[in-house]
């Protein structure tokens, strides 16, 4: 796996996805890996320099599932999403779980399909 690296993916144009929960399997791994070198970042654009940090993995990570749980009215709303690694290897994840739902993001009273 190549360094830096990157998996995610990206709701259709004129929609958000709504996450309440990130998820994320471990099987048997190198911990020094993944230590503050694979973080889950959201952007709108999904262009350069557009991506925010919503965690960090650190010294919590462990074989098996992993979770990151946002509170109620705190949920997540971006198109794109995606874990990012900047060392080699860090990008070896088993399987990733995105809870929530996806919505169109427009604030008018009506919509036209």
């Amino acid at each position: 796996m190549n360094s830096p690296c990157w998996f995610g993916t990206a709701f259709r144009s004129g929609y958000v996805g709504v996450l309440n929960e990130v998820k994320y399997f471990m099987s048997r791994f190198d911990k020094n890996k993944f230590e503050g070198k694979l973080r889950f970042e959201a952007s709108m654009t999904g262009s350069t320099g557009t991506w925010t940090t919503i965690f960090t993995v650190g010294k919590e990570i462990h074989e098996g599932w992993n979770y990151y749980n946002l509170p109620s009215g705190k949920e997540l709303k971006y198109r794109y999403y995606r874990f990012y690694g900047s060392a080699w290897g860090s990008c070896i994840v088993g399987e990733v779980s995105l809870r929530g739902y996806e919505v169109i993001d427009s604030t008018n009273q009506t919509f036209t399909c």
